[in-house]
């Protein structure tokens, strides 16, 4: 005999409320548009709630200590081993040209083998701005810069200071002091140059009467320049208080611009 409605609807109830019994609740859902099941740092009841889903950003939540968490996701790594993880649009992505050598600690960038703690590999072309394998750029005036790096035509390597567009700029070295060694690891003056061949080659590419020109002054005291004449038979000249000239033929002029003897000095007045 079919039981009446009202008995029916009662036996339905007692049986959700034996399976409720038998199987608790851990975890609950909010589906409605605009609704959502809990919010990160929300109280929670980690007795009877392990996860819930959504919170306002569409995230799964996890109560842990009863307070609601951010459940994370294990994400796959994009690439080879040793490739850095960028964001990509929102996804993950590595590239050749970003390389973490964990065995080591070396950061390859357009390597994938670094041999020392930062490696980058790039072409460098000597007199063109922007080609360095490395480039220090001004932040307020973006077009000067320092770029540095080997140009395999000039087979030598490279740092330029340069203003892009415009042509090379001024490079100082230790403007705070301190001195500089070329050829040695122990410089003993402001400039110290050890070499077992010619040690200072001076050339000039300027056209006109004056060729390679070095100035020596002590502060507060006249210079003295030495500079080659090229108009004058390529004589060296020395310009100080009193001028020395040394001509290619080995006469010696002292305040003689042209010694016509081995030494002709200025005959005294």
């Amino acid at each position: 005999m079919r039981m009446p409605r009202p008995a029916r609807i009662a036996g339905a109830a007692l049986g959700l409320m034996i399976l409720a019994a038998a199987h608790p609740t851990h975890a609950q859902f909010a589906n409605m548009t605009g609704n959502v099941a809990g919010t990160v740092g929300q109280a929670c009841v980690s007795a009877t709630n392990d996860y819930a889903w959504p919170d306002t950003n569409g995230n799964i939540l996890k109560c842990v200590s009863n307070l609601w968490t951010i459940q994370g996701t294990t994400a796959t790594a994009a690439g080879s081993t040793g490739y850095v993880q960028f964001n990509n649009g929102g996804t993950l992505a590595g590239s050749a040209n970003l390389f973490w050598n964990n065995t080591n600690g070396y950061l390859g960038i357009g390597t994938t083998a670094p041999v020392s703690s930062l490696q980058v590999m790039a072409n460098t072309t000597a007199g063109s701005g922007h080609s360095g394998a490395i480039t220090l750029t001004n932040a307020t005036t973006t077009t000067k810069e320092i770029y540095i790096g080997y140009d395999n035509s000039a087979n030598a390597g490279i740092i330029q200071s340069d203003n892009y567009g415009t042509g090379g700029m001024n490079l100082s070295l230790n403007p705070s002091g301190g001195n500089v060694g070329i050829g040695t690891t122990n410089p003993a003056a402001t400039l110290n140059v050890v070499s077992p061949a010619t040690t200072v080659l001076v050339w000039s590419t300027a056209s006109g009467s004056t060729g390679p020109w070095l100035t020596l002054k002590d502060y507060g005291y006249s210079a003295w320049n030495m500079w080659m004449w090229a108009n004058d038979n390529h004589q060296l000249r020395i310009d100080g208080p009193s001028d020395l000239l040394l001509m290619p033929t080995g006469n010696v002029g002292i305040g003689v611009l042209r010694p016509k003897n081995l030494l002709a000095p200025l005959p005294k007045v």
